[in-house]
């Protein structure tokens, strides 16, 4: 049973989804297949589920569900969360460093009041449907695909998102178990029943590419104009909503923003992932420059020679996390990040393709080192980066 999919059921007197954890005893439920009674078993041994009462019922949708019956009930269960206003947090993996982005814990998503949740939503025009989507007073504000056999292909509103329907439906009860298993332990809630809880959800859209900031830093110049957040700075107010007290986001030690950080809160770029007014207004104004940070100090970036690599050493630097910027005899080579190998600070560090990486001359050269450096990468040990859509 541990293995099997825990599909939901209806209330036979709201007709509302519910799901096997959270549905009560006292209430009677009905199969959201075939309409005929069910029972709910919530015993101490096996894991909370529904099934028919009959052993001749022919309907396989708690026993042997199929594609379409999977489906179905992703959909329901989507929609019940959407309603009751639970936060879902979609992630995906950076495509060019192939980690997750860092946007979990975060809704993808907020609420307003007078939002519903709408299952098989059709465009106005007849040029979609949604399988479930977020409306407002006939606006349409969020859209999410379920995956059943074939990925969605038809052009829609941003934002939308799209989840497997098998994985979507035990990734949501996961975390209800583990939530509900953590909190039998002392000074622990069950956080998932919590309502500022971020359920996270693997988003397998696949049309848009998706990177990390870091990437994102490092193959678009334009983002060199966006103002830093500093100390020294007169005004440091968010430049999309003017907040002054936030946090400032980060991007990932690449050095390409101006600081490291930029006067830009989270909540806005949460927003502006697909608007895209930064990159309106930063990308064509050539005016918008400033002098980072290091150069008011006196540091100087000094030219590096060209290096050879070996095939493996390129795709290990690869790997490596990027240098803000590389500090030379001036700054005692006083390096931000210090060597993956030795773990110093004060280093020459390896330049390749226009970029100084957190690894020393000394440890890349030197095979024992390469093979240390490759088993520690395995362990995913690596600078943290925020990812984003970026299309």
């Amino acid at each position: 049973m541990a293995d099997k999919l825990r599909l939901g059921a209806l209330d036979i007197q709201t007709n509302e989804y519910v799901s096997p954890i959270n549905a009560l005893k006292n209430k009677q439920y009905k199969c959201a297949d075939c309409d005929k009674r069910v029972i709910l078993r919530q015993g101490n041994i096996r894991v909370h589920h529904f099934a028919h009462y009959s052993e001749t019922n022919t309907c396989s949708y708690y026993d042997h569900p199929n594609e379409a019956q999977i489906h179905k009930d992703a959909k329901l269960l989507l929609q019940k969360l959407m309603n009751d206003k639970r936060l879902l947090g979609f992630h995906w993996e950076c495509d060019l460093c192939g980690y997750f982005h860092a946007f979990q814990g975060e809704p993808s998503f907020t609420y307003k009041e007078g939002d519903k949740a709408i299952l098989e939503y059709r465009d106005k025009e007849g040029k979609w449907i949604a399988d479930v989507a977020l409306v407002n007073n006939g606006e349409v504000r969020c859209i999410v695909e379920v995956k059943n056999t074939h990925s969605t292909t038809t052009k829609r509103p941003e934002p939308w998102y799209e989840v497997d329907a098998a994985k979507f439906i035990k990734a949501i009860y996961d975390q209800y178990e583990d939530s509900k298993k953590d909190s039998k332990i002392e000074g622990c809630c069950d956080y998932a029943n919590e309502p500022d809880y971020v359920f996270s959800v693997d988003c397998i859209r696949k049309d848009i590419i998706r990177r990390c900031y870091g990437s994102f830093c490092d193959t678009e110049s334009w983002v060199r104009r966006i103002p830093g957040h500093s100390n020294l700075n007169e005004d440091n107010s968010c430049i999309l909503c003017k907040k002054k007290e936030y946090d400032p986001v980060c991007d990932g030690w690449t050095g390409k923003f101006q600081n490291c950080q930029i006067r830009l809160c989270y909540d806005c770029l949460y927003q502006d992932i697909f608007i895209k007014k930064i990159r309106e207004k930063y990308s064509t104004d050539k005016t918008q420059k400033s002098e980072p940070v290091w150069a008011k100090k006196g540091y100087i970036e000094i030219k590096e020679e060209i290096q050879e690599f070996t095939k493996e050493e390129k795709e290990i630097l690869k790997k490596i996390a990027v240098l803000p910027t590389r500090f030379g005899s001036e700054a005692r080579w006083e390096q931000t990040i210090a060597c993956i190998e030795c773990g110093r600070f004060r280093y020459s560090p390896v330049y390749f393709e226009k970029k100084y990486y957190a690894v020393c001359k000394i440890c890349l050269g030197n095979e024992t080192s390469e093979s240390s450096i490759k088993s520690k990468l395995e362990k995913n040990v690596k600078s943290n980066t925020i990812c984003l859509i970026n299309d």
